[in-house]
């Protein structure tokens, strides 16, 4: 818009004098600051103090200073500017002028005349430093002086160099060296109190590696100690990330480009190739997702953590396990033994440790047993088997039954009397109760090993026919995928857990249902992102990392 302000002169009537200024401008600015467009000089006007804009084919003007403006003698912060409005700022008064041709906004600008201020007599005051005697506003500045020379130097100073005045100063409120500290210590360090020499072995010296180690001597490297490039860490001390006396937020340096300044250009700094790729930026520069999955050795009868794998279509977990996710979390529910039907959800059975990082480990007696209950004789449904290894199972069988044919026998009254010292009645309905407890329990648990309930959520093998034995394959869920980071299922709970994992997509065990990376980079920004989640390499990694570069870890 184009604006004309008239500066008043000197006179009065036709004979005043004015001077005429033209701004071709979006908002016209008022104040003393020397970037606004209309500049008003005075100790009473704000560096911005108004602005006038039109909007809606109407002149507004709005208080930015926190002293306001009067228009037509009404003190408001907004207004709707016609023509004769007055505006007071100060001691300047605005007057709207009738617009021209080729002007939107026609302003004069005067000066308002300054009446004397009434005289003080200084006379009245006496708390004046140069009135009092003997006590001149110089000595006042040396008495000052000595106090802060004495307090914050000499003092604090004798503290730090005599050990045997530490801690006589450090108990009494006088000044001693923890009077120089930038900051209050980090809560974790809290316990050290005002033992500055725990960290500062030596005064006006930086803190060395040594007196860290000292308490964290099992910190991890950030490679192991046998790696070749080692040498790339020489020198580098703990206090150039970890920042003490800065506040709870900067204990940890958090700034990505510490690690991209490595990790943009290993294969440049590192004598062999690099087991890890470049990476600068979670969303711009990030390699795939790496799982480390456990594989369970035949010959050792044991379970061993494999180095981490890239995901694709051939990748599949192991773990013994027959289990059909889409089937449990189906909308409809899922029937158990008892014939109702629940509708389960992924929280079910799925439940955080505390911290919220990891999952707490499935539990058969706490998750499975009240549909998949274990069950075997349809006579007494409340009787079930252990769920533990085979020969418990039918040591249980055996037991159960055993106990079945003494009763059975008994209320039959088809046991014969016999003398005392006569055992062949009795070693003959042994012999009957042997076979008949053997072959019924061997049944039974043949129905439950192969057909019936171990083999629903097991891989059963029949390891040998007379006696009968059953081989049930450990079971083990994964529970360290990401070898080399971490992710705290509590700062999730947000979303869903379909959202990341397709359990309900799932009909088999084997199937990996560990997002993609372009599920996380969904919400995880870069760290100079300006939207989305910032995400920086420690939201995921931790610099002291342990030996996650052997090729299988039990």
């Amino acid at each position: 818009m184009y604006v004309l302000i008239r500066r008043l002169g000197t006179g009065s009537g036709p004979t005043r004098t004015f001077k005429d200024e033209e701004l071709a401008v979006d908002k016209l600015s008022i104040g003393r600051g020397t970037d606004q467009e209309l500049l008003l000089p005075g100790d009473r006007v704000a560096y911005q103090h108004a602005e006038i804009s039109l909007a809606a084919g109407q002149f507004r003007i709005r208080a930015l200073a926190s002293s306001g403006i009067t228009v037509n003698g009404r003190s408001c912060k907004m207004a709707v500017l016609n023509s004769g409005d007055q505006i007071l700022i100060a001691d300047y008064r605005l007057i709207v002028l009738p617009s021209s041709e080729g002007i939107d906004l026609a302003l004069s600008l005067e000066v308002l005349d300054q009446q004397d201020a009434p005289s003080v007599d200084p006379a009245r005051f006496t708390t004046r430093l140069d009135v009092l005697q003997n006590w001149r506003p110089r000595r006042w500045a040396w008495l000052l002086f000595t106090v802060l020379l004495l307090g914050g130097l000499l003092l604090p100073a004798l503290v730090a160099m005599k050990p045997d005045w530490q801690n006589t100063f450090r108990s009494t409120p006088l000044p001693d060296d923890s009077f120089w500290l930038s900051g209050p210590l980090h809560s974790m360090h809290s316990t050290i109190g005002k033992d500055c020499q725990a960290c500062h072995a030596t005064p006006f010296e930086p803190v060395k590696n040594e007196a860290c180690m000292d308490c964290h001597a099992d910190t991890a490297v950030h490679v192991p100690e046998v790696h070749a490039d080692t040498s790339m860490f020489e020198g580098e001390r703990c206090a150039s990330c970890h920042h003490e006396h800065n506040g709870e937020q900067r204990m940890v340096f958090d700034d990505q480009r510490f690690c991209s300044d490595c990790h943009g250009n290993l294969e440049q700094r590192m004598s062999d190739a690099p087991a890890v790729e470049r990476a600068t930026d979670f969303h711009g520069d990030h390699p795939n997702f790496r799982l480390s999955l456990l594989q369970w050795q035949p010959q050792s009868q044991s379970w061993l953590q494999s180095p981490r794998q890239a995901v694709d279509a051939s990748l599949q977990e192991s773990s013994h396990l027959t289990f059909d996710h889409a089937t449990h979390l189906d909308p409809q529910g899922i029937k158990s033994d008892d014939g109702d039907w629940q509708v389960l959800n992924c929280g079910d059975c799925h439940q955080m440790t505390v911290g919220g990082v990891n999952m707490a480990p499935i539990n058969m007696d706490q998750h499975c047993a009240s549909c998949h209950a274990l069950s075997f004789d349809l006579q007494d449904p409340q009787r079930v088997v252990p769920h533990g290894k085979p020969d418990q199972v039918l040591a249980s069988l055996r037991e159960y039954y055993a106990a079945q044919f003494v009763q059975n026998r008994a209320d039959g009254g088809n046991i014969p009397a016999s003398r005392p010292g006569d055992l062949n009645s009795v070693t003959e309905l042994q012999r009957e109760g042997l076979v008949w407890v053997e072959n019924k329990s061997t049944a039974v648990a043949e129905d439950l090993f192969e057909r019936r309930a171990c083999a629903t959520c097991h891989e059963v093998e029949r390891s040998a026919e007379g006696p009968a034995q059953w081989l049930v394959k450990p079971v083990r869920l994964n529970e360290e995928w990401f070898a080399s980071s971490e992710f705290p299922h509590g700062r999730h709970t947000q979303s869903e857990c379909i959202d990341c994992h397709a359990a309900d997509q799932s009909t088999q065990a084997e199937d990996i249902l560990m997002p993609d990376i372009a599920i996380c980079q969904d919400c995880h920004k870069g760290q100079q992102a300006s939207e989305g989640l910032r995400s920086g390499c420690i939201s995921c990694h931790s610099y002291h990392q342990f030996d996650v570069h052997a090729e299988a870890t039990p």
